[in-house]
Order: structure tokens, then C-alpha cells, then sequence
């Protein structure tokens, strides 16, 4: 494992999706076809019992929030990626769509911004496709001088309703932007973040909960989603950041994906290469594989954390954190003897969660480890010691320079108070 440098942490829119449900032995969802009328078709062919999942697609009054992520609510993991396509006219009658079949709406006299693009041909709309490690940016300049995504985060929300999860078409939009913990039936998603394929490879091709951005457009969850859970949002707010000088219709097409992995010759999860259900990059299919793989990772319980920096004595933070009494607790000494502490109370379902991410991201390979820098001097220093429930202990230092998978670790550590 390779080690690197580290500081200290410090529409009007409309939402489609695609339905094409085969097996008979597994689990597959490759999305459902939805407008914002919410009218969708599908079929489904001898599935397992309770294993599945939904699209959540929230929209908040102000329309500015489009929340976008998928719940699994079965009993078995599931593999999720999402495509996001976009489509923007201008000019009169912008929006209004076709009324009799193939033949466009003749009132509709408005220009697609982008060439060869079709308001009623969403399965053609602009991919977006990420052009740097900003994943809310792509070649669609034209498109977003008018509009500004925010993307990543977590959310509350109310769980599909039973009698639709055997609706592949069913794309779940009853949870509002502002629910809270204290809101009747509601569970909270994942904490995301969305980076690029690119920085995936950089970080060391490390599975996770977080949305990796691949150059095709597809977006991967990527970590299996476990039973309960559902990922972080990919797409959180949709601003309009200039006034269009015309009237204008903006569209967003949501393409939804999930599987499962039978571990059979031919896994459902590897129908996300097929060119019938769009294909999959090389480094798609490498992501993929990382994700089924961790499955077979040995999730270990943890009894107590401690984890020490220090820059320039006595300037200390300290994380400790006690899952035996659900504790976390956060201790700085700016000025010494003064103690600053903060403390918080942990939920059951981030512990377990917590705990897979550890196992995911190779925490026990750091045992014994002692990181130096070979030029820099000084700066900063850690130490962390981990007491697992059955007593082993794993511990490591260094200064200047961590192990690569660091950063997504202490993160999970850090969605413990969250």
C-alpha cells in the first residue's frame, strides 16, 4: 500500500428513467421510464423474494432541490449507478411536447441549445459528463451559464410504501426537502461525496460510499448498498443562476440502474457492461468488479478508537470514540492547560456502517506502520491505536504522511456525528 501527504481535516425539471427487467433466479431493476406526469410501464419476470430497490426522486416547492438516490429495502445487497442526461430549449412554446406520436408539437417553436437534441427524444438529451474533477461541471457550458448543480450530501426520508416496491416502474418523490429526525417514519441516507473516475484511480481504486463519475457518464455507487440503506444523494440543488431571455424549458432524464451479484457464471452486476443496458468503460467494469469483491471482506466490531494530531506542542486534537457506550468524543488543546471538548452520541445503524467502511479500507493493514516524510521536518504528527471486541489491538504513526485510504476512513469516522 502506497502512503501520501496529508493535512489536518479541517429544475424547473423533469426526471426520467429506463425499465428493462429480465432473470430468473436474480434480482435486476435497469430503471424505470418516468415523466414528471409519474407514468412508467415495465415488466418483471419471476423475481426473488424481497430484493429490490427504489429511485427517490424529491422535488421541494421551490423546485430548486432535486434530490436524487436510491433506497435498497430488501434483504441483499444491491449495485446502483445512475446516468443523468440534460436538455434545455428556448423560444415560444418552449416545453410543450409532442400530442400525436412521433410528430413534434407545432407549437413548439423554441431551439434546443444543444444541436441534434429533442425535447421529445429525453434517451438523447446531453450526457453529462464530467470534463475536470469538478463533478457538477461538464461540456454543456451553454447549459449551465443558466443553471448550477449542487451535488452530494444526505437527506431524511420516507421509505418506498410497500405496495409499490414490486413496481419497477415506481420512482418514490414523497419525501420533501425540509423532513427532520423528528418527522414521523423517516430514515436518513447516506453522507455522500461525488468525485470523478480520474480521482477514484488517484485516491487508489478504493471501494466506498461515495458517487464515482465515470467518462461515459455513469455514475457509481460505490459500495454495495447494503439492506436499509440508501446511498447519498448524487444530485442535491438545481439553481438557476441567470434569467433566460426567452421563454425556456430545462429537463434533467434520471437513468437508473441496480442489480444484484449471484456470484452465478454470467452476474446480474455485469449486465451493466451489456451495450443494451449502455455499457460500461473499462475502468466502469474495473470500479464494478472492486465493489462485488468487497463483499467477501471480514467486517470486524471495533470497541474503542483513539486518535491523536499534533502541529506545534501543545496544539493537540484528539478523536476518541467508545462504541461499547456510543461515544464520541472530540478534545482540542489550543492553549494549554485549557481543554475545549465536545462530545456526541452515536446511532447503532453509522456504528455497523462504520464498521464495514474499516474493513473496506484495509484499517488493519496499518498496524505497526511508521510514516515519515523523507524531506519534511516537523509539521504535522499523528498517532491512532484501535482495540478491536475481540482485543486485538491495531496501532500506527507518522508525520507528514498517511496511508492512501486515510482520507476516506477518517471521513466515515467523521459521518459518526453526522
Amino acid at each position: 500500500m502506497g502512503f501520501k501527504r496529508k493535512t489536518l481535516p479541517g429544475i424547473v425539471a423533469v426526471s426520467l428513467a429506463a425499465l428493462m427487467v429480465t432473470g430468473t433466479f436474480a434480482w435486476t431493476n435497469f430503471g424505470s421510464r418516468i415523466t414528471n406526469e409519474w407514468r412508467g410501464i415495465g415488466s418483471i419476470i419471476n423475481p426473488p423474494d424481497n430484493v429490490g430497490g427504489t429511485l427517490h426522486n424529491d422535488q421541494a416547492e421551490d423546485s430548486a432541490h432535486r434530490q436524487i438516490y436510491v433506497e435498497n429495502w430488501g434483504d441483499e445487497p444491491i449495485f446502483v449507478r445512475i446516468m443523468l442526461r440534460e436538455y434545455m430549449e428556448m423560444g415560444s412554446g418552449a416545453g410543450l411536447k409532442s400530442t400525436d406520436g412521433d410528430e413534434p408539437n407545432p407549437l413548439n417553436l423554441a431551439e434546443p441549445l444543444i444541436p441534434n437534441t429533442y425535447i421529445d427524444n429525453p434517451d438523447a438529451w446531453k450526457i453529462h459528463i464530467p470534463t475536470s474533477n469538478s463533478p457538477n461541471i461538464c461540456d454543456a457550458e451553454v447549459i449551465h451559464s443558466y443553471w448550477e448543480w449542487e451535488m452530494g450530501g444526505q437527506k431524511y426520508f420516507h421509505p418506498a410504501p410497500l405496495d409499490r416496491r414490486e413496481n419497477r416502474s415506481f420512482v418514490s418523490t414523497r419525501s420533501p426537502a425540509d423532513l427532520t429526525a423528528n418527522c414521523e417514519n423517516v430514515q436518513q441516507t447516506l453522507n455522500a461525496q461525488v468525485i470523478t473516475m480520474s480521482q477514484w484511480i488517484e485516491n487508489g481504486s478504493i471501494p466506498g460510499n461515495f458517487w464515482v463519475f465515470d467518462t461515459d457518464g455513469w455514475a457509481y455507487w460505490a459500495a454495495p448498498l447494503n439492506p436499509g440503506d440508501a446511498t447519498g444523494l448524487l444530485l442535491n440543488r438545481v439553481t438557476r443562476i441567470a434569467h433566460p431571455e426567452k421563454d425556456y424549458f430545462y429537463g434533467i432524464n434520471v437513468i437508473a440502474q441496480m442489480a444484484t451479484a449471484d456470484l452465478d457464471d454470467y452476474d446480474n452486476y455485469e449486465r451493466f457492461g451489456d451495450s443494451s443496458h449502455g455499457g460500461w468503460t473499462e475502468a466502469g467494469e474495473s470500479l464494478m468488479k472492486a465493489i462485488v469483491e468487497s463483499l467477501d471482506i471480514e467486517v470486524r466490531a471495533i470497541d474503542y478508537i483513539n486518535i491523536s494530531y499534533r502541529v506545534i506542542a501543545p496544539s493537540i486534537r484528539e478523536y476518541s470514540v467508545d462504541f461499547t457506550e456510543k461515544r464520541f468524543t472530540i478534545i482540542d488543546l489550543p492553549d494549554f492547560p485549557e481543554r475545549e471538548t465536545t462530545e456526541f452520541d452515536l446511532c447503532g445503524e453509522k456504528i455497523e456502517e462504520f464498521f464495514r467502511a474499516s474493513a473496506r479500507y484495509g484499517l488493519e493493514s496499518w498496524d505497526g506502520k511508521l510514516l515519515l516524510h523523507p524531506e519534511i521536518q516537523g509539521g504535522l504528527s499523528w498517532y491512532l491505536e484501535v482495540v478491536f471486541s475481540d482485543s486485538t489491538i491495531v496501532s500506527a504513526q507518522g508525520q507528514n504522511v498517511f496511508p492512501d485510504t486515510w482520507d476516506h476512513w477518517h471521513s466515515a469516522l467523521m459521518d459518526l456525528t453526522q
